[in-house]
């Protein structure tokens, strides 16, 4: 199992693939894909301070708090709920959206423009 300071130092460097969505229309708008890191993504920074860790928000002016291994996961999820999701490779990103399409009604010609778009993307297709 990685420590907190491995897990932060990935989320700021480690590349992913985002999906983002498009909140204007209904929960299976996707907007666009992008190559970025999570940390960028949720829009967050993290310092360490003699040997704790804290994060703030890069989107607001809100103070540094603490993080803890047990808070990483949950806060990374509420930063990026209503913005998208990641993924990190092509082929757990082609899981999804298959099961977008198959079963939670993701229309066919937005499924082809988002496969389009994967496949452009110059990412590893696995881990």
């Amino acid at each position: 199992m990685k420590n907190l300071k491995q897990e932060i130092d990935d989320l700021i460097h480690k590349k992913v693939i985002t999906a983002y969505f498009d909140n204007s229309e209904d929960r299976h708008g996707f907007l666009h894909l992008r190559i970025e890191t999570v940390a960028n993504f949720a829009e967050l920074q993290f310092k360490e301070d003699d040997g704790a860790f804290f994060y703030a928000p890069t989107d607001t002016e809100e103070d540094w708090k603490p993080v803890t291994p047990e808070s990483l996961e949950t806060l990374i999820l509420d930063r990026i709920m209503y913005k998208g999701t990641y993924f990190t490779c092509k082929d757990k990103a082609l899981e999804y959206f298959d099961a977008e399409l198959d079963f939670l009604g993701l229309e066919k010609k937005k499924y082809d423009e988002i496969m389009i778009e994967l496949n452009e993307l110059n990412f590893p297709w696995f881990d």
